[in-house]
């Protein structure tokens, strides 16, 4: 029983130095001197968004070899062809497209198809010409192109 008569006070005063020490540390750190520590204000630097740019000079999976340095790093520009228009009193005749859809790519909300014509990649959007054929509809598998309100629907090759 004697050991309680000390145990309280010395409680007591041990939580007393506790909370005096967490008070002084308080009132140090909010009451220094503005000039102790200097404040360096940081610009943040505009960041440019870079241009989509396709790699084509990968590794042939089934031949192992690299295409010819000609070739990989050529750029290869989009090319915008506007219709024929004709008026004649001829029936239509059907025509075929002479492109192959090879896939798309998704930057962001737009959607792109890759296209090959004469051994060239081509991007187009929906909308987009390529000779007579207007792009109409662009998905993983196929691509839906509009020829004089005729519908084409070129799978990935």
């Amino acid at each position: 029983m004697k050991t309680k008569k000390f145990t309280v006070p010395l409680l007591l005063i041990l939580s007393i130095v506790i909370w005096g020490t967490i008070a002084w540390k308080v009132y140090a750190a909010m009451h220094e001197p503005s000039d102790a520590i200097p404040v360096i204000a940081a610009t943040p630097k505009p960041v440019k968004p870079e241009e989509p740019k396709l790699l084509l000079n990968y590794k042939d999976p089934f031949l192992g070899d690299y295409p010819p340095a000609s070739q990989a790093n050529e750029e290869k520009p989009v090319q915008k062809v506007s219709p024929v228009v004709r008026h004649t009193t001829e029936p239509i005749r059907e025509v075929a497209p002479d492109f192959t859809y090879k896939g798309f790519m998704r930057m962001g909300k737009e959607v792109k198809a890759l296209v090959e014509l004469d051994g060239k990649s081509i991007q187009l959007k929906v909308g987009d010409q390529l000779g007579v054929f207007k792009i109409q509809l662009i998905e993983p598998h196929k691509l839906t192109v509009l020829h004089q309100s005729r519908k084409y629907e070129l799978s990935v090759q």
